[in-house]
């Protein structure tokens, strides 16, 4: 197990940035695939278009569900990031109080 790791701030947010990127395209897709089904509603008709339908509806509700892994994978890294700040923080904060204790009360 590592003794110390390293954290970079910049990295979790720009893989937070992907991740949210990644939900747009997600999103953008489906709403895509979704007008392009109310294109084809009035086009196709009878078994063909409810065999269809029915893979589309699957197939939506798939990838609406995986919006929902893609936010948690968000607020994931946001609290890695968070719990990052806070002990680093602490432990500044108990550098900070040995550096003073350090110190000549007397000033030498």
């Amino acid at each position: 197990m590592a003794d110390n790791i390293r954290v970079v701030d910049s990295e979790l947010q720009a893989c937070v940035a992907a991740y949210r990127n990644s939900l747009d395209v997600l999103q953008t897709a489906v709403r895509t695939y979704e007008a392009a089904m109310n294109a084809l509603r009035s086009d196709w008709t009878g078994k063909a278009f409810v065999i269809m339908i029915a893979k589309v509806v699957d197939l939506v509700n798939k990838i609406k569900a995986s919006f929902e892994r893609v936010n948690d994978a968000i607020s994931e890294l946001q609290a890695v990031e968070n719990l990052f700040e806070e002990n680093e923080s602490k432990l500044k904060g108990n550098f900070d109080a040995l550096d003073a204790g350090s110190q000549s009360p007397f000033g030498g």
